[in-house]
């Protein structure tokens, strides 16, 4: 490969030699770690584990007046309902409970989060409507997540048929309006996702990602001719 040996001179300015040379080794760049800490599990064996869950997502997410905290608590019923504990008329009644607020939660406040997604502690939702999760997904603690996110599955190119697995959010991530994850993914600890932003690639810790800024199309034809002639004429007036 040809590499250049620049030299500096007073009088006739920068002189290039070129010369034959191996390749120089490349710069070793250094990967920054992905770290995924897993969602805090809580105790689903019996009513007082449920209401100390319900109890910290009001906490952080507000009354039981905010979708926000609803879905919350309705996910925190299904999951304790399809506890290993629970039988007879309990789970029955409770069971029933999920089903039907599945669809308030899902067709009326915008939430399509079902309750075999891994969910962590302290994780709040800022605006109601199209939030959609895997089942399958993981959020961990003190996520937030705003309106618009889809954390769900991406299928292969190459064969139609295989798709991979659901993403893995760490704890503390932040979700911008709009950003879609998708694909087994893996997102670190602290990391923060824009607005619009497509992920389909792992993100490593306290890493921040940003979609590409809007571009601004320049008119052409008759359409800018009369727009810039309009803007030399001056505002229009209405009678």
């Amino acid at each position: 490969m040809l590499t250049a040996d620049v030299r500096l001179s007073s009088s006739k300015g920068s002189v290039c030699v070129m010369h034959a040379e191996d390749e120089p080794p490349r710069v070793k760049r250094t990967e920054r770690q992905v770290t995924v800490t897993p969602p805090t599990s809580w105790d689903r064996r019996g009513v007082r584990g449920l209401l100390e869950v319900i109890k910290e997502d009001i906490a952080v997410n507000g009354s039981l007046l905010t979708p926000g905290t609803q879905m919350l608590v309705h996910l925190r019923l299904g999951q304790w309902a399809a506890a290993p504990e629970r039988s007879g008329a309990s789970h029955a009644i409770v069971e029933v409970l999920y089903r039907l607020g599945y669809f308030y939660v899902r067709n009326v406040i915008g939430f399509e989060v079902p309750r075999t997604v891994s969910m962590g502690r302290k994780v709040k939702f800022v605006h109601q409507h199209g939030v959609t999760v895997h089942p399958l997904a993981q959020i961990g603690d003190e996520c937030l997540v705003r309106h618009n996110v889809t954390i769900g599955l991406r299928g292969d190119p190459s064969d139609g048929t295989r798709q991979f697995p659901p993403p893995r959010i760490g704890r503390r991530v932040q979700f911008g309006v709009g950003t879609t994850v998708l694909g087994g993914v893996v997102i670190g600890d602290y990391a923060v996702l824009g607005a619009h932003a497509v992920v389909a690639t792992d993100v490593p810790d306290g890493a921040s990602v940003v979609a590409p800024p809007a571009r601004v199309l320049r008119l052409r034809g008759r359409a800018s001719e009369g727009d810039a002639a309009s803007a030399a004429e001056g505002p229009i007036t209405h009678a």
